[in-house]
């Protein structure tokens, strides 16, 4: 079942570039572009890094990935509200994308949107109910937001599938807990 998950989403991939292609858009600039962008990412150059990324929405404006691009490089360097704008043309362009998705999820959190998170995160889950990523996400949102209970259960679910990239979100949460239940 998991490998025809990754094919579905491969042949999607592969619809969204040939609707690219087949407008005249340019994926192989666009694509260099990207390239671009996050080479200078890695190097901290977030001016640098967006341009590219702009560069790459003005070969292939149709293309999802080129617009999540540039809201991974504003989420970056802290720029949520921006990032956000840019998630919104990502996700016009592609609604059911769960990387997009995921990252619309995080970038909420650096807003306080507590709640909002919780809810796009459930988006990912429910198409992925395993997905490591999504349930950290969700987890933490649902702690911030109260949850105590479902959020811990969510996080230990991720810390479970991926120790060494959730258990410190794991442990973070239990604090947040703790803090929460000496509160009352």
């Amino acid at each position: 079942m998991r490998g025809s998950r990754r094919v579905g989403g491969a042949a999607a991939a592969i619809l969204l570039a040939a609707a690219a292609v087949a407008s005249g858009e340019d994926l192989a600039a666009a694509k260099a572009e990207i390239a671009q962008g996050r080479s200078r990412l890695e190097s901290f150059d977030y001016d640098g890094a967006e341009a590219a990324m702009t560069r790459a929405i003005e070969a292939a404006p149709g293309w999802a990935t080129t617009w999540t691009e540039r809201a991974f490089v504003k989420a970056r360097a802290e720029k949520p509200v921006s990032a956000l704008e840019d998630l919104a043309q990502a996700l016009e362009r592609d609604p059911g994308g769960l990387p997009i998705l995921n990252l619309k999820a995080r970038v909420l959190m650096d807003l306080d949107a507590w709640a909002e998170s919780a809810e796009v995160s459930a988006k990912v889950l429910a198409v992925r109910r395993d997905d490591p990523y999504a349930l950290a996400l969700h987890g933490k949102a649902l702690v911030q937001s109260g949850d105590l209970e479902g959020g811990l259960a969510e996080l230990e679910r991720a810390a479970g599938a991926d120790p060494a990239a959730f258990g410190g979100d794991l442990s973070d949460a239990r604090l947040v807990a703790a803090d929460w239940a000496g509160a009352l």
